[in-house]
């Protein structure tokens, strides 16, 4: 699957749009669970763009939100990568 930030894939022509996909994960805010939560997220972006039938992700952001668990009263973090899931000419 071929995975990029821009909005088209040099020598590739977009056939159709499959829709917009995303993946999230949360983690503990000044730990080293938080290098691993991005990595799952991203993963989660490339398993929903397989589940899509895509053949690549293009327009790929990252955001991320840091706010206080209401559960535990911890600093947390998420990340989520989100982008656009496309089919290409054959």
């Amino acid at each position: 699957m071929i995975v990029t930030t821009s909005d088209k894939i040099e020598g590739k022509e977009i056939e159709s749009y499959t829709g917009f996909i995303m993946g999230s994960l949360a983690a503990k805010a000044g730990t080293k669970d938080q290098v691993e939560a991005k990595k799952k997220a991203l993963y989660g972006l490339f398993r929903k763009g397989k589940e899509d039938g895509a053949d690549g992700i293009i327009s790929v952001k990252l955001d991320s939100v840091s706010y206080k668990s209401e559960e535990t009263g911890e600093e947390m973090v998420e990340y989520t990568y989100y982008g656009t899931a496309v089919k290409f000419k054959n």
